[in-house]
């Protein structure tokens, strides 16, 4: 126990860095602005921040948000940060407007060259080509279509399979910790539909009864929703997504692990104890959909559902080994959270042929009353469609153009820069063509990413926090408090700067035709957990900022960004690239996520321990 001298100490020191700040934002001049627009050197630095752990971060929590200091406290640090840069780079932008939803509408030439192909149609050609093929790398996966033949085949039924998956999770869950809530009852009950239906020959679609896990942040009528955090909901309907998966006959097989709130990239909950790595359970398993991605990885589910604030399905993808598609802004509709303006939703899966099926269900039809068709035309049928178009032609990439900002790519530890590099090969010996671009300013755009998470989070969470009747994590309370201190002034300069950004990476598309960005999805290797967060969480942010120094981009400007794992570390740890897309332009993404898994990463090494291998449960 702390005595009371190290208490006073404490105090002291927190009162000396308050007045340090002055208690005030710092005094802006364009003239003397230290980034200016048109600069293009790359600016990411790594961030100078004690990491706390244990009985230190309990204490820092308490001063910080429980005593007299906590707001002086809390400005330096959003002063430390460099806010203040944010705000003198907007202030040279002065004509243009502050965005505060990334929608971005496009002209109708565009819209019909997406819609090129139907989703209904290609989605049975897929299943007719038998992708993904025998020499696909899911190979130790039991992938959705794996489920399909099995059922055609008569080699099993849904109920003999879920019960063999029931036994899986009572298997690997008490040591992986990536359920929240499963009811095995429940999954019977939907088993034993999905088994009528096949036996009558009348399934659904391509997943009657394939399992599919969703994040504990979607809701599922009748399963205990807690958003990671302490306070338990019972929903009494389903989210739109959960809807559109039973409309085809997909299992609903449980709610997966999360950080309290989504509130770290890193992905462990002190709350649960979880969740952990299936390739080690000493490391991170990446967050926040960090359940989702184990329960895929660890060959339980070969599709979970997640959201993206911050490379929430990206992030835990790449450290679990397995695919990750973060649709662009609106793309998928959901009814949970539509005032986060960085959220978007999409597919964790075993396969690229699982994602874009995944993807196809989700986003096909688009309901002109839901509240991203109003914001797009009022809901009058103008969004653009989604669309499968090419995304299995991968034996050939002539026309692909990729651009690549070497010095951020490189920026990253070196065996994943390498692995990287590797992959980018493979897709130039394939005919597509690398081209070298510039994105400035990728520093100011990380601020103002944070900045509007960070309130975004804060308003989210205000009245629990501000009940006190709430037990919640140390890093959960420490985000919420920086949130609520940030003022107007940094806000709609972070939504000035996402205009402004917007209008630059498309820019960038257009003059160099590219069809996706590509860099590592990580800037380290996948991080060991601290003994001491075992109990009280972490705040760690120099290690979150590398995590989420490749994803941010997507978030600010309302992008689609899907994580490809690409190699395994001299540990054995999974590494993954990431690819950033245009708006509405899903499917160029995903094709080079099946180009590489066919022709790059041939097979993929599940875990060894921590895997659940369906083929030799049932003996197939």
């Amino acid at each position: 126990m702390m005595g009371p001298r190290v208490g006073l100490l404490v105090l002291a020191l927190a009162l000396a860095v308050g007045l340090l700040s002055l208690v005030r934002e710092p005094d802006v001049s364009v003239n003397d602005a230290t980034t200016r627009v048109g600069d293009g050197a790359y600016d990411l630095e790594p961030l100078v921040s004690p990491s706390l752990t244990g009985w230190p971060l309990k204490v820092v929590t308490k001063v910080i948000t429980a005593s007299p200091f906590g707001p002086l406290i809390l400005r330096l640090l959003i002063n430390d940060m460099g806010l203040h840069m944010v705000r003198e780079f907007a202030a040279q932008l002065p004509r243009l407007t502050p965005m505060y939803y990334p929608m971005i509408r496009i002209k109708n030439d565009e819209k019909a060259a997406i819609a090129a192909e139907t989703l209904s149609d290609l989605e049975l050609a897929m299943v007719q080509e038998g992708i993904p093929s025998k020499e696909s790398s899911a190979a130790g996966y039991f992938t959705a279509y794996d489920y399909r033949r099995a059922y055609l085949a008569g080699h099993m039924d849904p109920s003999r399979a879920m019960e063999a998956v029931i036994r899986g999770v009572e298997r690997l869950d008490p040591h992986l910790r990536m359920f929240s809530a499963f009811d095995k009852e429940d999954v019977r009950t939907q088993a034993q539909a999905s088994a009528a239906r096949w036996k009558a020959g009348e399934p659904l679609s391509v997943l009657d009864g394939v399992p599919v896990t969703i994040k504990d942040m979607i809701e599922v009528k009748g399963q205990p929703l807690t958003n990671g955090g302490t306070v338990v909901e019972i929903p009494d309907r389903d989210d739109e997504i959960v809807r559109r998966l039973r409309a085809k006959g997909a299992i609903i097989l449980g709610l997966t692990v999360m950080p309290e709130g989504g509130v770290t990239p890193l992905g462990y909950n002190a709350h649960l104890d979880g969740t952990f790595n299936p390739y080690n359970v000493t490391r991170y398993s990446g967050g926040s959909s960090s359940g989702c991605a184990v329960a895929v990885a660890s060959g339980i589910s070969p599709i979970c559902i997640g959201f993206d604030g911050g490379g929430s399905i990206r992030v835990p993808s790449a450290m679990s080994g397995v695919f990750g598609l973060a649709t662009g802004f609106g793309r998928i509709p959901f009814d949970l959270g539509l005032a986060l303006t960085t959220i978007k939703s999409g597919p964790i899966a075993a396969s690229s042929a699982d994602v874009a099926v995944a993807y196809a269900i989700l986003a096909e039809d688009p309901d002109p009353e839901h509240f991203y068709a109003q914001l797009y035309d009022g809901g009058n049928g103008g969004m653009p469609p989604a669309t499968l178009a090419g995304v299995s032609q991968t034996d050939r990439l002539d026309g692909v153009r990729i651009g690549v900002y070497w010095d951020h790519f490189r920026d990253a530890d070196p065996e994943i820069v390498r692995s990287c590099e590797d992959a980018l090969g493979a897709l130039e010996a394939l005919g597509a063509t690398i081209v070298n671009v510039t994105i400035p300013h990728l520093r100011i755009m990380s601020m103002a990413h944070a900045s509007k998470i960070l309130t975004e989070f804060a308003m989210l969470w205000d009245l629990p926090y501000s009940s006190g009747n709430v037990t919640m994590e140390a890093n959960t309370l420490i985000t919420i408090a920086i949130g609520k201190t940030l003022t107007a002034n940094e806000i709609l300069a972070g939504e000035r700067v996402r205009h402004w950004a917007t209008d630059m990476i498309r820019g960038l598309y257009a003059e160099h035709r590219l069809d996706a960005i590509m860099s590592p999805s990580t800037g380290v290797r996948v991080p060991a957990i601290p003994a001491d967060s075992r109990k009280i969480g972490e705040s760690n942010n120099p290690l979150v900022l590398q995590v989420m120094k490749y994803i941010f981009t997507a978030n600010l400007l309302g992008m689609p960004g899907m994580a490809v794992p690409v190699g395994y570390d001299s540990d054995g740890l999974p590494l993954s690239a990431h690819m950033l897309g245009l708006h509405w332009h899903e499917h160029r993404i995903m094709r080079l996520s099946f180009a590489l898994e066919k022709h790059h990463l041939k097979r993929r090494a599940p875990p060894k321990e921590n895997f659940f291998n369906l083929r030799e449960e049932l003996k197939l």
